[in-house]
């Protein structure tokens, strides 16, 4: 059963109300934009595939800080296009059961992988460039520190922690 409405009833549309409200002169309005010191650039991501696969590769923009899951899946993520944070350094963060991650990274990156506990998995390494852990290069060089940026001409790191039950950790330089 319809009820009956008492009184006047707006019978514009939707985009009529918004398009008289965007030409008020009314500075009270509030503004729709955010102001520029407010947006945040998004430095983190997550990536899952569970019974199924997950893949991006071509070109896309690469966060600083990246957590896989493959849970009896695949994920497989191509750096080789992206284009990765100013510092250079990318940090991801493994969640594999019964999965396979798989990263491909550009020719001639440094991989620490130092951060990566596998039980009943495998990791795999192809054609990268092993980085000293931390701790054994401040011995050898007497460095007391590590930047955290990469210098000019420097290649891009690739710091992996997490872990691996039963699936696989691959990573691939092509």
């Amino acid at each position: 059963m319809l009820k009956s409405v008492d009184g006047p009833t707006d019978t514009r549309t939707r985009s009529q109300n918004l398009d008289s409200l965007a030409g008020s002169d009314d500075a009270s309005l509030p503004s729709t934009t955010p102001p520029d010191d407010r947006q945040q650039e998004i430095t983190s991501e997550s990536v899952s595939a569970v019974f199924g696969s997950f893949e991006r590769a071509g070109q896309w923009v690469s966060c600083e800080e990246i957590r896989a899951r493959a849970w009896s899946g695949g994920v497989e993520l191509d750096f080789r296009e992206a284009e990765l944070p100013p510092d250079r350094i990318v940090e991801i963060e493994a969640d594999v059961l019964a999965g396979q991650l798989e990263l491909t990274v550009p020719k001639g990156s440094e991989i620490d992988m130092s951060g990566v506990r596998a039980v009943f998995g495998d990791l795999k390494q192809r054609n990268v460039e092993q980085r000293m852990r931390p701790f054994l290069k401040r011995l050898v060089t007497g460095d007391d520190g590590e930047a955290r940026s990469r210098r000019q001409g420097e290649p891009p790191l690739f710091v992996i922690t997490g872990r691996v039950l039963a699936g696989g950790l691959h990573v691939l330089s092509k």
